[in-house]
């Protein structure tokens, strides 16, 4: 199941861990990790990351999808169907690239 860290709450995720998360359905029609949580690596750990919120444009500040854009200000946007439950899958990270922000997670299903 793909994961991205815009989608882990608190720390994100590193290699070995256990984590525990939502599925959803993405554009591309495949699973995703949502509400992941259980990750032991600093959120923004890797050379790559800008911070959250970016400094205007894409996911903060300025543009759409930040505090002041259309979507994530009222908390009611969910673009995906979620597949399970709150918390409805645990797996272990099997790849993450802190560096680009995104891994893999297997699951037992």
């Amino acid at each position: 199941v793909f994961v991205h860290r815009n989608q882990c709450n608190g720390s994100q995720p590193q290699e070995g861990d256990q984590v525990y998360f939502d599925v959803e359905i993405g554009r591309q029609g495949k699973p995703q990790a949502v509400n992941c949580t259980g990750g032991t690596a600093p959120m923004g750990s890797g050379k790559g990351f800008k911070g959250s919120g970016g400094g205007g444009g894409g996911y903060g500040g300025k543009g759409g999808f930040g505090s002041k854009g259309n979507f994530g200000s009222k908390g009611d946007f969910q673009p995906f169907p979620q597949v399970g439950g709150p918390a409805s899958s645990t797996g272990t990270v099997k790849f993450f690239n802190a560096e680009k922000g995104f891994g893999f997670i297997e699951t037992a299903q």
